[in-house]
């Protein structure tokens, strides 16, 4: 039997996000949760949200307007 022991190490302000813990083979995957139809600039969830890329994008209407402001800056250079 085999036991596992994590320790975690804290800043002095740690930051608060879920975690996803997935076990592949023999190693163990830690990963920041992301709730499905999150937008991927600023983590809003709302049934307002478009996803784009064959679903590889999602965006909320306040990510797409600030991704639109950023790329013409890109535009114009």
């Amino acid at each position: 039997m085999r036991f596992i022991l994590f320790y975690f190490i804290f800043a002095p302000e740690p930051i608060k996000s879920p975690l996803e813990i997935y076990v592949d083979n023999e190693n163990i995957i830690l990963k920041r949760y992301s709730p499905y139809n999150a937008c991927q600039i600023t983590g809003e969830v709302s049934e307002r949200n478009i996803t784009l890329a064959d679903g590889k994008i999602t965006l909320s209407p306040t990510g797409a307007k600030y991704l639109a402001e950023e790329l013409e800056k890109f535009l114009v250079k």
